[in-house]
């Protein structure tokens, strides 16, 4: 599940790391910055795509986006921080 639970279709050709990188970057831009989980949550998680995309990221780091995820759901004051977190939920 990438964003809020809607069917996401990526052509065979499409990489499901830089997709999942291009939505938390979505969401980090579209954060109105209202609540600390969603603003400091989705920052990092676009920081961390981001290493993981350029190839610096270590092992340690796929476990703080799981980490960071399950910090922002649930706590956020609209849907828009759960929507962030879907990717989280579905491991």
């Amino acid at each position: 599940m990438l964003g809020t639970a809607c069917a996401t279709v990526l052509s065979e050709r499409a990489c499901p790391v830089l997709a999942l990188q291009n939505l938390m970057h979505f969401y980090c831009h579209e954060s109105c910055g209202q609540c600390t989980p969603c603003r400091e949550g989705s920052w990092w998680l676009a920081h961390i795509m981001d290493r993981i995309v350029a190839g610096q990221a270590g092992m340690d780091e796929l476990d703080r986006l799981h980490e960071i995820a399950g910090n922002v759901m649930g706590n956020t004051i609209c849907a828009f921080g759960d929507g962030m977190a879907m990717p989280r939920s579905a491991s």
